[in-house]
């Protein structure tokens, strides 16, 4: 009971929107919702513990006033019933946000105009003391090992700073360096051309041998790109606020949980045995 975990909202959000999207409720679609706690049921389930932060991307996102095309390439070339159905989608984050989480009882639900949840999660986890599992898919928070370990909630496995060195060699806090030079595909941050993981991993340990690659990497261009870069990638950016938690606070009662459960139709909730689950996970090791 002594692990807190930190969520990050919309990474998992996006992984309910996936599985659970066409779930409804007299004519709504609360398939984000009803994926969104089946798996806070199932991580309070699986770690003991009631004790959860919940960090949130804003809309608004300071590293475009760096790179306006950050993470331009999300939700390119939609349909329109696509675009529609992302809509949807995202009015439920909000109502995650604003309305479910708070009036199940839990007290830290955050979010900061123009920060990513990453950047919540950083600020948490740098600058709180406790012991941290951060609950992401995002590769990206590699750097904050040091500090908490990361439960991957597609692959149902933990990442230790013991394992990442492992399986790179290197201090956590060299992930931001390798980051800034192999770029990101999937936030559109380009990287210096030719230089992937390994190349990055034998420049910043210099074992990189002479040639095109690494003198593409010393060139003014790349090292102007590069800084670019480790301001894109580094945790949390700049400028946050810093997070003031509740702990021990939540106030979980068994009628909230049957409320919330019965305003968005999760009968398979309500089940004697789950509703059970949520009381003696929840209520229970509150008291």
């Amino acid at each position: 009971m002594d692990e807190t975990l930190v969520i990050d909202c919309n990474n998992l959000c996006y992984s309910a929107f996936f599985t659970f999207g066409e779930l409804s409720h007299e004519e709504k679609k609360t398939g984000v919702i009803f994926g969104f706690l089946q798996r806070i049921l199932f991580l309070a389930n699986k770690f003991k513990t009631n004790k959860f932060i919940f960090c949130w991307d804003s809309k608004k996102n300071y590293r475009k006033l760096i790179y306006p095309e950050y993470k331009a390439n999300r939700r390119k070339d939609l349909t329109e019933q696509e675009e529609i159905d992302y809509a949807l989608a995202f009015k439920q984050f909000d109502v995650l946000r604003k309305k479910v989480l708070p009036g199940l009882g839990f007290s830290n639900v955050f979010q900061q105009n123009g920060y990513e949840a990453d950047d919540l999660i950083a600020e948490v986890v740098l600058h709180t003391d406790g012991k941290f599992i951060v609950v992401s898919t995002d590769k990206d928070l590699y750097q904050l090992l040091h500090k908490c370990d990361i439960y991957n909630q597609r692959t149902k496995k933990i990442i230790a700073h013991k394992d990442f060195h492992k399986l790179y060699d290197m201090h956590c806090s060299d992930w931001v360096r390798i980051k800034s030079l192999m770029g990101d595909s999937g936030d559109n941050i380009p990287g210096i051309l030719g230089v992937g993981i390994v190349k990055a991993t034998q420049h910043i340990k210099n074992e990189l041998s002479e040639g095109k690659i690494k003198d593409r990497i010393l060139s003014e261009e790349s090292i102007e790109l590069t800084l670019r870069n480790l301001k894109l990638v580094e945790l949390p950016y700049h400028g946050i606020k810093k997070i003031k938690m509740i702990m021990g606070e939540d106030d979980f009662n068994r009628e909230k949980f049957i409320d919330i459960f019965v305003d968005y139709g999760f009968e398979s909730f309500l089940r004697k045995d789950t509703l059970n689950k949520w009381v003696d996970l929840m209520v229970r090791t509150s008291i």
